[in-house]
């Protein structure tokens, strides 16, 4: 999940205005192929960390899903948020 302004790319109606769920979707591959991570927590910041560098991403939550991670468990999963600082204005 994220956050952004979307007001000029509505007004607009034009995808180059707008934060493209394609680029993210492929950052998360890009980051999920980096390398091995022995922490489903070290992916997860990871990812938010891609993904915040967007300068229009405003905030941003990611959770990634394990599956079969634990016995007697379907799935574990971890979430990390982030919020831009707001600029003094």
């Amino acid at each position: 999940m994220y956050e952004y302004d979307a007001g000029r790319a509505t007004r607009s109606d034009r995808l180059r205005q707008a934060v493209d769920y394609k680029t993210i979707r492929n950052e998360i591959i890009r980051v999920a192929g980096l390398r091995h991570y022995n922490l489903v927590e070290s992916l997860v910041n990871e990812l938010v960390a891609a993904i915040a560098a967007d300068e229009r991403i405003a905030r941003v939550q990611v959770e990634v899903i394990k599956p079969q991670a634990l016995k007697k468990t379907a799935a574990v999963s971890v979430i990390a948020s982030w919020c831009r600082p707001r600029k003094p204005r």
